[in-house]
């Protein structure tokens, strides 16, 4: 007796799906034992020198107060006045297992602590750039945007900012080099910034 062709090919898809599902449960169980053994690694390397890291220092466009009233500026200011004394280091993208193998377990706190800093400092700068634009002060704020971009953050806005500023000064080369910048970034948003980027040159913009 012949079985039917649709049985035979649905016997065929269930064989199959069974094979790539225990292959993909294989691979997961080989990452998970690779995880665990290198966190197992990373958790006895020992401790490793990190006074040479490459520490971010506020520049005096950051530090110095604006002069404005507003309250708004001012309780910005006295947050990024906060970090000025703190220690900043730029660690995106690196995992924790990998600071740890690199720079021994017993830093991690120390570590975990800088990289902290630098995401309060780059979400800070945005802040203060959009509230000095709002004040008349785009220069002070392209400024603030520009030192953004030289320590390689990778909020969005950042970027849309500062060249939002190049747009109205009508310099388009300096939107492009942003571009540029922006396509080295290690960041899952970077299609949409390219876009919007993209969509500035343009003339495709929106306001602050």
């Amino acid at each position: 007796m012949h079985l039917p062709v649709f049985l035979i090919v649905s016997m065929i898809l269930v064989f199959l799906i069974n094979i790539v599902s225990k292959r993909n449960q294989r691979d997961a169980e080989a990452e998970e034992r690779a995880f665990i053994e290198k966190e197992q690694k990373a958790n006895t390397t020992r401790r490793k020198d990190i006074s040479n890291l490459d520490f971010i220092t506020i520049p005096p466009c950051l530090s110095s107060p604006s002069g404005l009233l507003s309250e708004e500026i001012a309780e910005t200011e006295k947050q990024i006045a906060a970090l000025q004394d703190k220690k900043i280091v730029n660690f995106t993208g690196i995992t924790n297992t990998d600071l740890k193998l690199t720079y021994g377990a017993a830093n991690i706190d120390a570590l975990s602590e800088y990289d902290n800093n630098y995401l309060k400092l780059v979400r800070l700068i945005v802040k203060y750039a959009k509230q000095l634009i709002d004040a008349g002060l785009t220069e002070k704020a392209k400024e603030i945007l520009e030192f953004g971009m030289s320590v390689n953050t990778d909020v969005s806005a950042n970027y849309t900012l500062l060249a939002k500023l190049y747009k109205d000064e009508g310099n388009a080369e300096k939107i492009k080099e942003i571009r540029l910048i922006a396509e080295q970034l290690n960041s899952l948003t970077k299609a949409k910034l390219l876009r919007d980027l993209d969509d500035i040159l343009l003339e495709k913009t929106e306001e602050y």
